[in-house]
This record gives structure tokens, C-alpha cells and sequence, in this order.
């Protein structure tokens, strides 16, 4: 409110073009200076940290100057300092230390906030709301950019360049909606980053002093590429509200097992996001014949935790983890890639005698479904071939360099849109500036998820994020493109196995079981001519080398599965909800498959070659 009271609010009461009579205006007045005087007295009594975290929140949002994080910056933050490698055992436990600092932080800002979903409002959609929607480039010196905001229906953008070798946005709003109403920013370049509120009319300026520090390729960046422009849905407060109902679908990521109320969360953002419903079960856990499962059988795995059901709205699948059966000198074993947490003991590519998994998978809150190969392919599975291909690769840690990059395979209709509309979605700008700022903040970690992918695209080696952008553009390539380009099996990365530093592949769940499949000769039919790089849970298991005997005539399934799950056509094994796998055993193989395929939420509708 002390912003407020200068007068520039009283003109835009006094001066506004709405239909409010004089008296109106003259009480709304009056109520600005009521709430000005209450707002003084409340923070005579503030204590200092809420002072401090209100006061910081304020200050990001209104000072006038772009902000260019440092590593150093978020070491202090954070509390430790970052490795030159970052392991998937790292980067877990960064996340967990990351989430508890900022539901902290956000608790202290919205202290009674309740979780929409548990309001019993089906009409709200908060998951991923506070992702910012883009609006443009704006490039220096350049024709000023213009759009229609919920608040400001006009609205444009110029990026000039001053005599100093500094920059100007000027941001020019008008036309307002409401006589109170307001447009939330976030403005990005690949190493700064600006959020902006626009309450008032008029021209907002933002200036963008680069650091002295700067790369020639950052300042090329911010010359040729500008200064992108994204809009929040809504203002601050609501949008700090839905990042934290989109924080609290993780808590799991911190728990050994899935608390309640989170799992009725992520049920809810499947239901809305994926339209997949997953219902309640009350069958426990299916004790089958250990006979019945033989090598190269296959495992869905849905986690209640955050991670898997988000992977799953952008993959198309319902499941967020898939594992593979191998039976080892007679010992039937569970193998996968997956990392060491706060609910798994080991981190990376593992094997595990099959009933000690099945309770670790009970303890962690698992719900599995076992779908056999079928009969054909089981005859065909080569076990040996395949536990010889594992034993290269045992103890490589997961692969979040490829995580983006196998499910990229399109422009645009892989990345996912937000429901209910589905008309914000994420884009390439997104994943270009993110990239950049995490390169800013936590170089390790860029190169896990980022640069690594990146560099073997465009041919390079090292490369930081601005430097790759404009290495791609010297080399005529298309940096939107760069996600869509095949994750070659081939390509290999700077990783660890065991925890020492290594240079081999990085594979995620769905590769993995795809690549134990390659070397057990599943795919010997089309040569061998599969980039299991490219394929996710739902190629996996929409593979028709899958057994449907049990989806087509569910009274085949072992007598266990149909007593505990009447009512569903496939064996669930684990778990409190009715997991099941969409699109089940439909697709048969071909050469190549998997590389260009969409996978758009809700429909997920595909060609018919994909």
C-alpha cells in the first residue's frame, strides 16, 4: 500500500474510463488510505523475518533492474557447495533439499493454505498453473512486440540499446480490464531473469545491465535472441499458492512411503491432467507363483510421489517406472535403472533378487502391474544375452541426460499443456531459458539434464549453454530442433557407476528395459533397428511382444489376481489404487519407431506409425 499512496493509484481511480460515479470514487479513495493506515500499523508490529520474506518477495517484483544468478549465490542458499559432477544420487538429494527450502518458504508466505483438491472443487486445476505462459522475443533495437493480457488488453514491449551498453525494456500497458486488476511477468534472457507485476497504466521500464563478466555468446544471446516474455495466469499471491500445491505432490520424493494426502493429490492431478483415473483397491498385494514369471517379463510402475505421475502426463502412459524380469542362475531377479532415495536403498542400474523388490516396492508405496511376454517372444527371449548386456552396464547411474531427450521427439506437441484448456503449454523458449539460468546457478546440474544431450547434438564438447546456442546457430542448425533430434543408443556421457566418475551410456527406466530387451533378441525381427533411447513407458508397453491374453480374456489371469481385482483385465501385483496400462499390446514393432511420435495431453493422439 505505501507503493500506492503517491497518487499514481488515485489517478487511475479518478482518471479510469469505467462507468463509477464520483461518490465511488471518492469511497474507494477513502479506502486506500483506511487500508494505508492499517497496513502501517501491522507493520509496526511485524516481526522481522516475516518483514525480511515479505519485504524480499516485494523487492524481486518491483525493483527495476534484471537479476543475473550465480552459482555462488545459490551455494549460500542452498547451504553446500556443488560438485563438478553431478550423479543422480546428487541431484536426488538436491531436490530434497531444494523442495524442503521452498515449502518452507512458501509456508511461511500462505501459513493456512489447504491444498485445493482437498476443497472438493472439481473446477480447479492448480498443478503447473504458476508455469508462465509464452508471449515473445523481444529483440534490441528491433520492432516492439504487442499482446492482449487478461488485464491489460494492450500491451507491448521495446528493447532499446543505451549509450552505456546497457539496455532498456520499456513495457507499455493500457486498456485495463477491471479497475484493480493486474499482469504478472517473468522476464528471461539465458543468464538474467526479471519477475515484473504491472498495476498501473503507462510504461514500466526494466533496466538489463549485463555483468561484467558476461560471454561474448550471453551477450550474443541477449542481441539475436532478445528477451523473452511470459506471463504468469494470475497474480502473486495465487500464483504462489498453486506452486505450492504443485510442491506438496512431492512431498513423497522425501518419505520412505506415500503419505494419504499426497497420494489423493496425484490421483487428482492424473484424473484432471492425463484423464487417467486411477481407483481405489482393496486387494493388497498378489503373492503369484513365481513360476508364472520368467525373463524378459515386464513390470508397470506407477508411484504416487510427484515425479511418476508428471513423467506420466508428459509420456502419455500411466505409469511413471518400468522394471524387467530376469532369472539369473535359476533366481528370479528384478532389473532396472532407477536412483537411491528417501524409498529406494540402491542408486543406479541393479538387479535385485525378485522378493526382496517386491518388498521394497511394498514399503515404498508401489503400484505394479506384471505383464508377461508373450508366447512367441518369451520362446525367443535370449536370457543369457540379455544378464551378459546387463553386466556392462551395472552400477551406471540413472539417466537424467536423456530423460528430456527420448521423449522430445516433435516442435511442439510432446511438451505438455496445462489443463483445463490445454491452450498453455510449455515451449522450446521455455526449456532454452531454463536451461541457461540452471547453467548459471548449478553447472553440474545443467549438464546433467541439459548440456550433456546438448553437446553431443551439436558435436561439441563442454560447451556451457549460451556458448552451445550459438555454436548450433554458426553451424546453421535449428536450436528449436535440437530436442527432436534422436537420442542415438551410441551417444555416451560424463557419468558415474558406482560413484566414481565414468564415460558410458545414460539410460532411464524405459530405455533400459528396451535395451534388455535388443540384447535378448526381441527385436531381431526388424534387425535390431530400435533407438531404445527413444522410447518411453507407454512404447514399451504398448508393444504387442506383450502377452494380451490376460486384457482379452481376464478370467485367464492367475486365480490371486482375479480374486484381489475383479473388475480389471490385468495382474496387479502391488499397490492401493487400480493401476492399468493404456493402449496395452496394440502397437507392432517397425524400424525406427518411437523417434517422431507426439504424445499431447489429454487425447495423446498419434499417427499410425507411431
Amino acid at each position: 500500500y505505501q507503493r500506492r499512496v503517491h497518487g499514481t493509484v488515485f489517478n487511475r481511480i479518478i482518471e479510469s474510463d469505467f462507468a463509477v460515479s464520483s461518490t465511488m470514487k471518492l469511497l474507494l479513495c477513502s479506502l486506500l488510505v483506511c487500508l494505508v493506515a492499517a497496513q502501517a500499523s501491522i507493520h509496526s508490529v511485524e516481526t522481522e523475518e516475516t518483514h525480511l520474506s515479505g519485504q524480499h518477495l516485494l523487492h524481486a517484483i518491483n525493483e527495476g533492474k534484471a537479476w543475473f544468478p550465480t552459482e555462488i549465490q545459490f551455494e549460500k542458499w542452498i547451504g553446500f557447495e556443488m560438485p563438478k559432477i553431478a550423479g543422480s544420487e546428487f541431484f536426488t538429494y538436491l531436490r530434497e533439499n531444494v523442495f524442503r527450502k521452498v515449502t518452507d518458504w512458501l509456508h511461511n508466505l500462505i501459513p493456512h493454505h489447504t491444498p485445493s483438491n482437498l476443497k472438493n472443487d472439481a473446477s480447479d486445476y492448480p498443478y503447473f498453473r504458476w508455469v508462465p505462459a509464452y508471449i515473445d522475443n523481444v529483440i534490441p533495437d528491433g520492432n516492439s512486440v504487442s499482446w492482449s493480457a487478461p488485464c491489460f488488453k494492450t500491451s507491448s514491449a521495446k528493447v532499446i540499446t543505451n549509450t552505456d551498453g546497457t539496455y532498456t525494456l520499456t513495457l507499455s500497458v493500457s486498456n485495463p480490464a477491471s479497475l484493480f486488476c493486474s499482469d504478472f511477468y517473468f522476464i528471461a534472457t539465458v543468464h538474467g531473469l526479471k519477475f515484473q507485476k504491472l498495476f498501473f497504466h503507462g510504461e514500466h521500464t526494466v533496466q538489463w545491465v549485463l555483468p561484467a563478466k558476461t560471454t561474448d555468446a550471453q551477450k550474443w544471446d541477449l542481441t539475436h535472441k532478445g528477451i523473452r516474455i511470459f506471463r504468469f495466469q494470475d497474480d502473486v499471491l495465487p500464483t504462489l499458492k498453486e506452486l505450492l500445491d504443485t510442491v506438496l505432490l512431492f512431498v513423497p520424493e522425501l518419505t520412505k512411503s506415500v503419505p494419504q494426502f499426497a497420494a489423493t493429490m496425484n490421483v487428482d492431478f492424473m484424473n484432471k491432467y492425463s484423464h487417467f483415473k486411477l481407483n481405489k483397491r482393496t486387494g493388497g498385494a498378489v503373492d503369484i507363483d513365481e513360476s508364472l514369471i520368467q525373463s524378459g517379463d515386464f513390470f508397470g510402475i506407477v508411484r504416487l510421489d510427484g515425479l511418476d505421475p508428471m513423467l506420466a502426463w508428459a509420456m502419455g502412459s500411466t505409469t511413471g517406472h518400468t522394471t524387467i524380469a530376469l532369472r539369473v542362475n535359476g533366481t528370479l531377479n528384478v532389473c532396472e535403472s532407477t536412483t537411491k532415495d528417501s524409498y529406494w536403498p540402491t542408486n543406479g542400474v541393479q538387479c535385485t533378487e525378485y522378493k526382496k523388490w517386491r518388498q521394497q516396492a511394498r514399503d515404498a508405496g508401489y503400484n505394479t502391474i506384471w505383464a508377461p511376454l508373450a508366447p512367441e517372444y518369451r520362446a525367443k527371449f535370449n536370457a543369457t544375452a540379455a544378464y551378459e548386456f546387463f553386466q556392462t552396464v551395472e552400477g551406471f547411474d540413472y539417466g537424467y541426460h536423456t530423460l528430456l531427450f527420448g521423449w522430445i521427439d516433435t516442435l511442439k506437441d510432446n511438451y505438455p499443456c496445462l489443463a483445463p484448456d490445454y491452450k498453455v503449454c510449455l515451449t522450446w523458449s521455455h526449456v532454452e531459458v531454463l536451461a541457461g539460468i540452471v547453467d548459471s546457478i548449478a553447472p553440474s546440474i545443467a549438464d546433467l539434464i541439459f548440456l550433456g544431450a546438448f553437446n553431443n547434438r551439436v558435436g561439441t564438447q563442454n560447451l556451457r549453454a549460451a556458448e552451445l546456442y550459438y555454436a548450433a546457430y554458426q553451424k546453421g542448425m535449428d536450436l528449436p530442433s535440437m530436442p527432436t533430434m534422436v537420442e542415438h543408443d551410441e551417444y555416451v556421457y560424463n557419468t558415474l557407476r558406482n560413484g566414481q566418475p565414468a564415460v558410458g551410456p545414460s539410460m532411464v527406466c524405459c530405455s533400459f528395459v528396451c535395451r534388455m530387451w535388443k540384447a535378448g533378441g526381441i527385436f531381431s525381427e526388424i534387425n535390431d533397428e530400435i533407438t531404445c533411447n527413444e522410447m518411453t513407458n507407454w512404447d514399451d508397453y504398448s508393444l504387442t511382444i506383450l502377452d494380451d491374453t490376460f486384457y482379452n480374456n481376464p478370467s485367464t489371469r492367475p486365480e490371486a489376481c482375479q480374486k484381489a481385482d475383479p473388475n480389471s483385465k490385468f495382474c496387479i501385483i502391488d499397490g492401493d489404487y487400480e493401476l492399468f496400462l493404456n493402449d496395452f499390446a496394440s502397437k507392432k514393432m517397425y524400424s525406427h519407431m518411437a523417434e517422431k511420435c507426439p504424445s499431447l495431453a489429454p487425447d495423446y493422439k498419434k499417427p499410425a506409425d507411431c
